[in-house]
């Protein structure tokens, strides 16, 4: 098949094409750092370069190569050929996981993503080696970003780590058109951080290919040695260099500045620059040699100009093309020119050339001289200078003394130089450049990248901008150090590193000594936009001075940015200036060491799922998962995860318990002890153990742990103390009393682990003291309660010991819980076992004093200890009589006041019985009916019928009542008992239900007891009811009054005195 040139690769569709590949040194270099570095064992690799930069191309060329099918690029990986399986992706606008199903012909989906791993897995043993091409892979991050990315990156990690494993011989390849981290910049904070580390796992090569390379590559197309004598490329790459267009040097000078003909290098140059804005780099380079210069006519700038315009002119006159403004002002700036001047020609060729290198090397300077020399092959230095007069004043260029450079512009009264050297004495000195700095400056997250690998934990700085050195600074949240930079004029290095001696917190300081250029060029800054303030309606000159605040801006990044690994800062660190730091590779190895010297006793521990400050909403639910089964299966291996599966809480388990010792078989099953020393884990243990051993006198909240381990010698991240601190507790979890706002917890179960997560702030501990006295008591309180010995306190022992006196006081009737009938000691005791929340207190501190001791008493005195336990017992009994003694003093009044006999139960409950066996039922108001139902009831139990009688009486259950209620009981039995008596006498006399019964009692203190029984017949109702009005009218109203008149009346009839 002929070879020929494609314009677009496809690492799919042209797999079996023969395309005309041109290797540079570039893509040389990439493919032997890929090669290199995968036997060194990194395996996953993404190519970073804009559009057309050949990266498809080069896919297509080192599978070509890596299969011995072409020799275009040295792919030397170590990998056979013949054993070598290739699976190829072009990315699309979809979920990764969905296309891999697709491409790997899976139709069952699967959460885990198990499915599409172990396919690629069963692929890679087909040949024992796998090639894993994703090209275009950007498309799949930019839909991740938009759609789940947590999932998306999940599959990502889980694939990364897939391949990055060391015994598989798998290679991957990625390509992008950006930074990784690009696609996800509108994520939000903590999604950005996952998307920072999922990049971590991929080595990122740059691509692009540089304006050399592209020139070389044009030289390489264009060499034909038809390159007239008259042309001199040297004296172009001296004038690019002596103009600030750029500086070739002499190894490439040699080989592309006649070669390229009928370009010159700076006429290239610019081309190559356009050509990688607008078209496609590489791709657009050659359809440009292909088409246009194989014409051989000499090629300045304004014929890149006719190019551009002809072949991108939609593309130029887009909205969306940041040169727009640009190209429309060379536009207009050549309009002008063929209307306004008679010999337009030589101005148009200064507008292009001007226009071209202002968009695209906007350091050039573009003075007389410059135009003269590059030109004067074609224009004479007369007609030049002719056409820069008539364009100054037309304001179509100007001259501007800032940059020593023409530049377009379409038209303005305002002298720029001018205006800004007056704006000079409206602007206020400088004298605080820190709120200035902050506003034009917006520093990095930095992460110290070898201890982060390292140990697993991300650690980051933040740079903070000062005029004195940072002091009250302690690193929180995410952020693991600082980096000062100190802009002042007036301190000297010797006062930082005397400051710097004093801080113990990770803090590097960064002193600029280029303060005072750094103040000027914020002054000049400050003054143009003032300028630009006050000129604001005018649309030119504000154009222009955006331009120049641009240009400011520039400088001052230069100034700052450039100036950070040069001898303008010197970098300080524990009271030493650090030569050493003269780039940001050294810088960061110095922050890895700040950081291993800070954290010395942070653990290593490579989990990116956890080890974070902020987790996925996805390791919430592991998290839950985790306890579940460290609290339900702890005996069993593995926390009886299941073999063939990997829940992210098992990988989670394997790298906290496991991979530290912490999770063992013992001859009984397994077991939970402390972590060995192999990853740092033993010095978490033995700070969380000093930080339990010193709450013993006091409780503390379990925050005060999380903030210990949050800072020095340990800062570990949030997501790991979330799993440390309740696994720590849950292997103590004998040795301290939990409290959830200040109420003890009994058992320590999966969602209290969890909720400690999600609230710490309402969790405390105390640990137990387990010597002494305090064991001598402990195992006293077991002897009374029939418990075995035990040879230490512990959480269950303390539980266990407990609950029989909860359950006592649970089992109480509320009679007895609440009775004021008791001794004093007996009832504080019963209050103490009422308010029981903390075990320890209540066996240590609140039964002693109940009974007015002390366990400091006690202590060497085992007779106090006797008298003690006496008490407490007496104390149980009293308490467990109150009721059984309350029936008693019942049952004494109803034999001694109420019957007067010495019979006991049941004798006097048949006498009572017998007394009312007259009693006619259904005469009886309710209240009467049921006492009387009650009092003949057939129980037999003395305490129960007793309880009966009592309830009718009161209404109320008797094991319910008050001290208070106890004589108005009395009193109603009493009452209700000589009311069934008189009812007895009546229902027993009367002999028709015609007539209505009353019997009369009347006492006084000279007569006696009278009685009478009065008959009243119905038939007499009115005739009575008369009477009643008639004497009622002549009485008094007094009460008083009306009572002693009938009381005498009823006396004398009943004595016959009527």
């Amino acid at each position: 098949m002929a070879t020929k040139f494609s314009q677009s690769v496809n690492i799919i569709r042209d797999e079996s094409k023969s395309l005309d590949y041109v290797s540079t040194p570039n893509a040389e270099k990439v493919a032997l750092q890929i090669a290199d570095e995968f036997k060194k064992g990194i395996h996953s690799f993404t190519l970073i370069g804009s559009y057309g930069t050949g990266k498809s191309s080069f896919l297509w060329a080192f599978e070509k190569s890596l299969k011995n099918e072409a020799d275009f690029l040295p792919a030397n990986t170590g990998l056979d050929p013949s054993k070598t399986n290739f699976l190829k992706i072009v990315g699309a606008y979809q979920s990764i996981t969905e296309h891999f199903r697709e491409v790997l012909g899976l139709k069952k989906e699967d959460p885990a993503n198990r499915n599409i791993l172990d396919t690629l897995n069963q692929e890679y043993e087909k040949t024992s080696s796998l090639v894993l091409y994703i090209d275009e892979f950007g498309k799949f991050l930019e839909y991740a970003a938009k759609n789940n990315p947590d999932k998306e990156l999940y599959f990502l990690q889980q694939l990364a780590e897939l391949v990055n494993d060391q015994s598989k011989d798998i290679l991957f390849l990625t390509t992008l058109h950006q930074n990784f981290e690009a696609y996800g910049n509108k994520l939000k904070d903590q999604e950005r951080l996952e998307w920072k580390k999922i990049k971590g796992r991929f080595k990122e090569i740059t691509f692009n290919e540089p304006v050399e390379q592209l020139l070389w590559l044009a030289a390489k197309k264009l060499a034909s040695g038809k390159t007239p004598k008259s042309f001199s490329g040297s004296f172009y790459s001296d004038l690019a260099a002596k103009h600030n267009i750029k500086d070739f040097s002499e190894e490439f000078r040699s080989v592309i500045e006649n070669e390229i003909y009928p370009l010159d290098v700076i006429s290239g140059m610019v081309l190559t620059l356009a050509l990688q804005r607008y078209g496609q780099n590489e791709r657009s380079l050659f359809g440009f040699l292909e088409l246009e210069a194989a014409e051989s006519q000499r090629m300045a700038l304004p014929a890149v100009f006719d190019y551009l315009f002809k072949n991108f002119y939609s593309s130029l006159q887009s909205n969306t093309n940041p040169h727009y403004g640009s190209w429309r002002m060379m536009e207009r700036g050549i309009e002008r020119a063929e209307f306004e001047l008679d010999d337009p020609a030589t101005a148009i060729d200064l507008i292009k050339a001007t226009g071209l290198l202002q968009v695209f090397v906007p350091t050039a300077k573009i003075d007389e001289k410059f135009l003269k020399g590059y030109f004067k092959e074609s224009l004479s230095a007369k007609k030049i200078i002719q056409a820069i007069d008539q364009l100054s004043k037309r304001k179509i260029i100007v001259y501007t003394r800032y940059n020593q450079s023409f530049k377009l512009i379409e038209g303005t009264d305002l002298d720029f130089d001018q205006a800004i050297l007056k704006a000079g004495e409206a602007v206020d000195e400088i004298r605080n450049l820190v709120p200035l700095l902050e506003e034009y400056f917006e520093f990095p997250v930095m992460q110290a990248k070898e201890v982060s690998y390292k140990t697993g934990t991300p650690r980051l700085f933040d740079f903070q901008i000062t005029e004195k050195p940072l002091v009250n600074y302690t690193p929180e949240g995410p952020f693991d150090g600082a980096v000062n930079l100190i802009f002042s004029e007036s301190l000297k290095e010797v006062e930082i590193e005397s400051a710097s001696t004093e801080q113990e917190e990770p803090i590097v300081y960064g002193f600029f000594k280029n303060t005072s250029e750094i103040k000027d060029s914020l002054f000049e800054l400050l003054k143009t936009r003032k300028v630009l303030a006050e000129n604001s309606d005018d649309i030119v000159a504000r154009r222009e001075l955006e331009v120049i605040i641009k240009s400011r801006q520039s400088l001052l990044q230069h100034q700052v940015m450039d100036a950070m690994y040069s001898g303008k800062v010197s970098w300080i660190y524990n009271g030493k200036k650090r030569n050493e730091v003269k780039s940001s590779r050294s810088f960061n190895k110095l922050l890895s060491e700040v950081c291993e010297e800070a954290y010395s006793k942070s653990p290593r521990f490579i989990n990116e799922l956890v080890n974070k400050d902020k987790i996925s909403s996805s390791i919430h639910t592991a998290r839950k998962n985790y306890f579940k089964q460290i609290v339900n299966h702890w005996r069993e291996k593995d926390l009886g995860f299941e073999e063939d599966k990997f829940p992210p809480e098992k990988t989670i388990y394997f790298t906290l318990l496991k991979e530290n010792g912490m999770h063992f078989k013992a001859k009984s099953g397994f077991e939970l002890q402390a972590p060995n020393d192999k990853n740092g884990f033993n010095h978490l243990w033995n700070a969380s153990d000093e930080f339990l051993k010193s709450t013993v006198d006091q409780k503390m909240s379990i925050t005060k742990l999380a903030e210990l381990l949050s800072t020095r010698p340990y800062k570990i991240k949030q997501g790991l103390i979330d799993f440390w601190i309740p696994t720590f507790l849950f292997v103590k979890r004998a040795e301290f009393a939990l409290y959830n706002k200040d109420r003890f917890v009994p058992h320590l179960n999966d969602a209290v682990l969890y909720m400690m997560t999600r609230n710490p702030q309402d969790y405390s501990i105390k640990a137990f003291q387990i010597q002494g006295i305090r064991l001598t008591v402990f195992n006293k309180y077991r002897e009374l309660l029939e418990q075995a010995e035990k040879p230490k306190l512990s959480n269950g022992a303390f539980i266990e010991s407990i609950r029989p006196f909860l359950v006592f006081y649970k089992e109480l009737t509320e009679y007895s819980k609440n009775t004021n009938r008791l001794d004093s000691t007996t009832i504080e005791l019963r209050k103490a076992i009422t308010n029981a929340s903390d075990p320890e207190k209540t066996f240590f501190e609140d039964f002693p004093a109940a009974l007015g001791m002390s366990i400091e008493q006690m202590d060497d005195n085992e007779k106090l200890v006797q008298e003690f336990f006496t008490k407490v017992n007496d104390s149980i009994d009293e308490l467990k009589d109150a009721y059984s003694n309350l029936v008693e003093r019942i049952d004494l009044y109803l034999r001694n006041e109420i019957i007067g006999t010495t019979k006991v139960f049941p004798g006097y409950k048949k006498e009572l019985q017998k007394r009312f066996k007259n009693v006619k039922e259904h005469r009886l108001l309710p209240k009467q009916k049921v006492f009387l139902q009650r009092l003949q009831s057939t129980l037999d139990d003395r305490d129960s019928w007793i309880a009966s009688i009592a309830h009718a009486v009161l209404g109320k259950p008797l094991d319910r009542i008050k001290d208070e209620e106890e004589e108005l009981l009395k009193d109603q039995l009493s009452r209700m008992i000589q009311e069934l008596q008189n009812l007895s006498s009546i229902h027993h006399s009367q002999k028709a239900d015609d007539e209505e019964f009353v019997k009369l009692d009347i006492t006084t203190t000279s007569e006696g007891l009278t009685e009478n029984n009065i008959r009243i017949p119905k038939g007499k109702k009115k005739e009575i009811d008369s009477l009643v009005e008639e004497l009622r009218g002549k009485l008094d109203n007094n009460k008083q009054l009306k009572l002693a008149v009938l009381a005498r009346l009823l006396k004398d009839e009943l004595h016959g005195k009527g």
